[in-house]
């Protein structure tokens, strides 16, 4: 699976920042290299911890790094996972997390971000063509509803 499919895209992870969502890395012992001319990838070595972050195209990689600054954070299906909530309670009602890919006949895959209750209701439902992208969008939702803080 490409790298670009398994991190939610720019546009999201700017949302996502704008949200307050953390954008934790840390910037020793880095090794980086650049994948399509703007998606970094940075371990740290000594934790055998992975950082996917975005750069612009010209910048003092060394400094700002140090400084953290013009650097995008963009997370995992991982990471969105544990983020997301595994249930929300909204009038009394439970809603529970549900995950779900649908291969199309044109050989896409649509995967699906939704909270669901066990009476047919329905919080939030999200479709995208990354995974990623579905639960970026899915947590975008619930802050920006007020329906889950970090």
């Amino acid at each position: 699976m490409k790298l670009e499919n398994q991190v939610c895209n720019l546009e999201l992870s700017k949302k996502l920042k704008e949200l307050g969502v953390k954008q934790n890395f840390n910037c020793g012992d880095l090794c980086y290299e650049t994948i399509g001319g703007r998606l970094m990838l940075i371990t740290y070595e000594r934790l055998d911890i992975v950082f996917i972050l975005y750069f612009p195209l010209q910048m003092n990689l060394t400094e700002d790094l140090k400084m953290k600054k013009n650097i995008l954070k963009v997370f995992t299906v991982a990471e969105l996972g544990e983020m997301l909530p595994n249930t929300i309670r909204k009038n009394d009602v439970d809603y529970f997390l549900c995950c779900y890919f649908t291969p199309m006949r044109d050989g896409r895959i649509e995967f699906e971000v939704s909270y669901e209750s066990c009476n047919g209701k329905t919080l939030a439902f999200i479709i995208e063509l990354t995974e990623a992208n579905a639960r970026a969008k899915c947590l975008i939702y619930l802050i920006e509803n007020k329906l889950f803080k970090l």
